[in-house]
């Protein structure tokens, strides 16, 4: 844009803005920049947009500019300028001091201290100072971390305390190679005379002269602040910016590169984390009381932990806080409401001299990163996980198909990019590696689970800088990634809790762009599933009858995937005992696909309906009425018929029906059912499939309540090694099988004790696997109470309190149930029924003693198999 052009320009607004050919002139030439926030911000917008139209440059947005203006702004101004300054005794903002023998010398101004400022540890590990250095070299420091955990405050909180001991210090705002070696130059004209019009001898004169022999000895401290980046130290016209280690002084350096290999190896290298959350509520509590404001505990707490203790996040919050005038609840509602940028203070109202918001200095951060190879790869990865869990993402996903898609796509659109093929694996390593290497995230490749971790305040701000249209093409991008690694990859509980967890993530920042796409709306279920298959049933029902309530009015009450949330939803009420709500939620998916079948038989298929109306027979058997299960699955066994419907899907319909018939006291006519379906499965899946065992187990179980206790005894026993060796000890099919085979051995030895040991150890075994509150293991609970009361009524000395002990039990175990079950749940009643009996046979302890008490109430107590309405 021409002098003239930007005139026009500034004068065609609204209002106009007056801008000077001279003006004009030293911003175009670079000696300048407009300070109005009005002017800058105009300018910048204005001349991105001319050169993105001309060159196709992509624009870095107005923080960017506002952060470099600062920077600039706070460094000791470069080359030539800034030595004839020096000379003039002109320094502006680094000013320098000299004795009459040139010393001591100090070039550049640490920041003051920050307003609450809090002690840490890492100061501990900073050099302890000049005074014992006589052993060997000072050692010098890099600290490294993300922008805004406070890394600058701990190296001028380190200085104050070494100031008065040094003849040299200089602090530098080293964002350029430039600003360092205008530092450096600045110094030298003081301790040396060097001429200001060669800063680069004049640099290398001032590094001479720290440790130059046969002269004075200097203490010299170097503080290389913000250094951008470890090549700014190094340049062909000499190897390093880097004084040589000395016993006598020493560099530290504040970064927020983790390049280990770029800096000499005697360096110690300390990473700076965010606050603890107790140092964060301390810093709340101090910063906010010095301006007579005072917050409970608990509100700073939660304050603290919304912006996960980062310190530039908390001092820029608590200012906002103060300025306006309103209470950290207040904030916090804010800050969940509105964008990042919104609930950061305006630059009048930054704390301790701070010139730019936190996101704005992520911004820089990604620039850089985003330059390292493979160039233009690390952006896009930040947006990616910038969808997901921040507290974990498995690598798994960040390299998957869908992931490698979506990078190589943005790769090819971005001006920087190399020109990839299709990306590798190293390719998202490398990317992952960039964003580490500039502190953005946390990168540990040996971590398969949680591989990378990111600051959940960088993944916001990362989020609201994206254009909804690339905003939902992250979210579908990230969806299709975890539901690749969820179908193909998870094989460990550590690793499926992570992938719940990143879809929880993802669903909570990108709900409405995951609805809009039906391969990503897959991701939507994946929690509820997790949640189910981890068997904690009653958080998998929450889930699911959420997720129905939403999909209902966004997708249709036909849609065929609102059809599988309900099933799921309705499967998940009914194992965690709700099985009222469960027939409700069924019934109106069996309706549903009846209706359809009549109206549109293409829309729906039979294995659709066949599973809708099997899970609604164990609802409605589980809720206490087995007649109408019965009849439910007989009804679905003839429609079926001449359908060509698969044997092996015909099998476990079978086998439901033959539960149900036992349940309704048809006996044997279960049995009969039982043997039939068993002798179809052998021949159909072999005698080592899971199917073909959980009828081997029904079967024994009927055998037991017909009488035959031998033969259900060596059949369990003859069952149970098999699923131990196939699905493990802890399998509940498997704990099902124990508890029943105690039980009948129990009953074969006449020896209660057998089965309240058998039940106790089952017991310990569900309470490490499954949730308290899960149907079998109250049932479990309830049937250790009852063998282990009848083992202790059949001892030669019975213990009289056994039974008030047994009763409190049952009890609080009804308590339990009442809270977690249906009412009128199978296995409230049964143990309703338990706790009469037991109430009985107390008063006919109290009168005859417990011996005749249990040989007249012997005849109540069958101890049966496993309760009627599980299975």
């Amino acid at each position: 844009m021409t002098l003239g052009a930007a005139e026009q320009w500034a004068r065609s607004l609204i209002p106009p803005i007056k801008l000077g050919r001279s003006k004009l002139s030293q911003w175009v030439n670079g000696t300048n920049v407009p300070s109005a926030a009005q002017e800058f911000a105009l300018l910048i917008q204005e001349l991105e947009k001319r050169a993105e139209q001309k060159s196709s440059r992509r624009r870095q947005g107005v923080p960017h500019w506002e952060l470099l203006r600062s920077q600039a702004a706070t460094s000791p101004r470069d080359g030539a300028e800034q030595a004839k300054a020096s000379s003039r005794g002109r320094t502006g903002a680094s000013s320098s001091r000299k004795s009459k023998q040139g010393l001591p010398c100090q070039v550049g101004d640490r920041p003051r201290r920050a307003t609450a400022f809090q002690h840490r540890p890492e100061a501990a590990l900073l050099s302890p100072g000049l005074a014992a250095t006589e052993a060997g070299p000072v050692p010098s420091v890099v600290l490294t971390g993300m922008a805004g955990v406070g890394k600058t405050q701990l190296a001028a909180e380190y200085v104050r305390s070494v100031e008065q001991d040094l003849d040299v210090l200089v602090w530098v705002t080293a964002t350029s190679r430039a600003s360092i070696v205008a530092a450096y130059a600045e110094a030298a004209v003081t301790l040396c005379g060097a001429d200001p019009s060669d800063p680069e001898r004049a640099a290398r004169m001032f590094l001479k002269r720290l440790n130059a022999p046969g002269q004075q000895v200097l203490r010299w401290l170097v503080v290389l602040d913000t250094l951008a980046d470890p090549a700014h130290l190094n340049h062909r016209v000499f190897p390093s910016l880097l004084p040589d280690a000395s016993t006598h002084g020493h560099v530290l350096i504040t970064t927020w590169r983790r390049e280990a290999p770029s800096f000499p190896a005697e360096y110690i290298q300390v990473e700076v984390p965010a606050f603890g959350p107790e140092t964060a509520q301390d810093y709340l509590h101090r910063y906010l009381s010095q301006f007579n404001r005072h917050e409970s505990p608990e509100e700073l707490s939660a304050l603290a932990a919304d912006l996960e203790y980062l310190p530039l996040a908390l001092a820029q919050a608590a200012a906002y806080v103060v300025t306006a005038g309103i209470s950290c609840d207040d904030y916090r509602r804010r800050l969940a409401q509105k964008k990042l940028a919104v609930v950061l203070p305006d630059p009048s109202a930054m704390p301790d001299g701070q010139s730019v918001t936190v996101d704005a200095t992520w911004a820089l951060c990604l620039e850089y990163a985003n330059r390292l190879r493979p160039a233009g790869l690390a952006e896009p990865m930040l947006n990616l996980a910038a969808m997901l869990a921040p507290e974990g993402i498995p690598q798994a996903v960040l390299q998957s198909g869908p992931a490698r898609t979506f990078l190589t796509a943005s790769a090819h659109s971005m001006e920087t990019a190399d020109e990839p093929a299709v990306l590798d694996v190293d390719d998202c390593a490398d990317a992952l590696r960039a964003l580490h290497r500039l502190s953005l995230l946390d990168y540990d490749p040996t971590d398969s689970v949680t591989a990378v971790r990111v600051h959940q305040l960088v993944q916001r701000s990362t989020r609201e800088s994206l254009a909804p249209e690339r905003l939902q093409a992250c979210a579908r991008a990230a969806a299709k990634a975890v539901c690749e690694v969820w179908h193909e990859r998870v094989d460990s509980p550590p690793l499926a809790e992570a992938m719940r967890s990143n879809a929880l993530a993802l669903i909570k920042c990108a709900k409405d762009a995951l609805w809009m796409d039906y391969e990503a709306r897959e991701v939507l279920s994946l929690p509820g599933a997790s949640f189910y298959a981890d068997g904690y049933l009653t958080a998998a029902a929450a889930y699911f009858k959420d997720l129905v309530a939403e999909a209902e009015p966004r997708l249709g009450h036909e849609h065929k995937q609102l059809r599988r949330f309900r099933l799921a939803c309705g499967r998940a009420q009914r194992e965690s005992g709700d099985t009222q709500g469960a027939e409700a939620t069924l019934t109106i998916l069996r309706d549903q696909l009846t209706a359809l079948l009549q109206s549109s038989p293409g829309s729906v298929d039979l294995d659709e309906y066949a599973d809708a109306s099997q899970e609604l027979a164990r609802a409605q058997g589980f809720s206490g009425s087995p007649e109408t299960a019965r009849d439910t699955l007989l009804a679905l066994q003839q429609m079926l018929e001449g359908e060509g419907f698969p044997p092996q899907r015909t099998l476990g319909i079978r086998h439901d029906y033959a539960l149900w018939l036992l349940e309704s006291n048809q006996t044997s006519a279960a049995r009969k059912v039982y043997e039939q379906v068993l002798e179809d499965k052998l021949s159909l899946l072999g005698s080592e499939d899971p199917e073909t065992h959980m009828t081997q187990f029904e079967l024994a179980r009927t055998k037991l309540l017909m009488g035959e206790v031998a033969g259900a005894a060596a059949d369990l026993a003859e069952l149970l090694p098999k699923q131990q060796r196939l699905l493990g000890a802890s399998h509940p099919e498997t704990l099902k099988t124990m508890e029943e085979a105690v039980r009948a051995r129990a009953v074969a030895e006449q020896d209660p004790r057998i089965a309240a040991d058998g039940l106790a150890e089952a017991l310990a075994i569900r309470l490490r696997t499954q949730e308290p509150t899960d149907p079998w293991v109250l049932h479990t609970r309830m049937d250790r109470i009852m063998w282990r009361h009848w083992a202790n009524t059949c001892a030669e000395s019975p213990d009289r309190e056994g039974t008030d002990q047994a009763i409190e039990e049952l009890r609080r175990l009804l308590a339990d149930m009442d809270k977690a079950l249906s009412p009128g749940d199978p296995i409230i009643r049964r143990t309703r029924h338990y706790l009469r009996e037991l109430r009985r046979f107390k008063r006919h302890a109290d009168k005859l003693g417990p011996a005749e008490a249990a040989r007249r109430m012997g005849a109540r107590f069958t101890i049966t198999t496993v309760h009627r309405g599980l299975s």
